[in-house]
């Protein structure tokens, strides 16, 4: 009877022990795995953070782009309207002027009529 507790005992050690090791190969793989993929996520979050940054990057290059092309019409259309302004602005003081004369040589008409009638 010893003989055969002490094959059941060994045999019950090697079973165990063979679960043993078969739980920690099956931890050692799930580890590996959680590894795998944590590395991937992380490979993926770079370029990801990279796509972005370059996408910025681009997108800040276009709007510089933009506003210095913006800024260029803005000054062409200033300068357009101001040279506008000036010659409207010269048109009305020639009008006025020419009104003033008129209306100068109106007074005066009237005045030396004016003084006829007396």
């Amino acid at each position: 009877m010893s003989k055969a507790l002490r094959n059941f005992e060994s045999e019950a050690k090697f079973r165990i022990t063979k679960c043993k090791n078969t739980r920690k190969d099956k931890e050692s793989e799930v580890l590996k795995l959680i590894d795998e993929v944590g590395f991937t996520l992380t490979l993926e979050l770079a370029k990801g953070k990279k796509q972005r940054e370059e996408t910025e990057d681009r997108c800040a290059e276009e709007l510089s782009v933009m506003l210095e092309r913006l800024d260029s019409e803005l000054a062409v259309d200033t300068g357009a309207r101001e040279g506008s302004t000036q010659r409207v602005q010269a048109e009305v003081d020639r009008q006025a002027a020419r009104c003033a004369e008129m209306m100068q040589a109106e007074r005066q008409a009237r005045e030396e009529t004016e003084q006829s009638l007396r």
